[in-house]
């Protein structure tokens, strides 16, 4: 399916590439890069094509890179119940760039990997630190309710006893 992608990569591996500095940067030549770039997506683009004819989206090559659109229903029923009378050509499809960049040659990978992965984990921790502030700000207000109502009954209690 992507066999013209990954022999275009094995070439990467033995390709004579000239190496310059790039604002302050070791990278790719630029022309070399552009071209290693334009042929990077191209062949994607044959695989994703066959990708699409197999799981059923379309494919499409834009400035941006190579375009996937999935159509879905439940996203075209969003669409015409929240659209104005005039957003008909609005289509129910998701829209997926993928976009192929070189980076600089300075650029770690696996430190960056090892950034994101500590990202997330501070992200998932905070996410669970507002869920357990979230429910016990609604056990306690739960508990200030209750309370409430039992001092409302105790002072109605009292009244009627007083009552008679």
């Amino acid at each position: 399916m992507f066999e013209k992608f990954g022999q275009k990569i094995q070439e990467l591996q033995e390709y004579e590439f000239e190496v310059v500095r790039s604002r302050g940067s070791l990278a790719l030549q630029q022309t070399q890069r552009n071209i290693t770039k334009a042929e990077l997506t191209e062949a994607f683009m044959e695989g994703m094509r066959d990708l699409a004819e197999e799981y059923g989206f379309d494919v499409y090559i834009t400035k941006e890179g190579v375009i996937m659109e999935i159509g879905n229903p439940s996203v075209l029923k969003g669409i015409k119940r929240l659209s104005e009378e005039n957003d008909e050509d609005l289509s129910g499809y998701i829209s997926i760039e993928h976009s192929l960049v070189i980076k600089n040659l300075d650029y770690n990978a696996e430190l960056e990997e090892e950034l994101y992965l500590e990202e997330l984990a501070l992200a998932k921790e905070a996410a669970a630190a507002r869920e357990e502030k979230k429910k016990a700000k609604i056990k306690n207000d739960a508990e200030t309710r209750a309370t409430k109502a039992r001092l409302r009954e105790q002072r109605i209690a009292q009244l009627m006893k007083e009552k008679q």
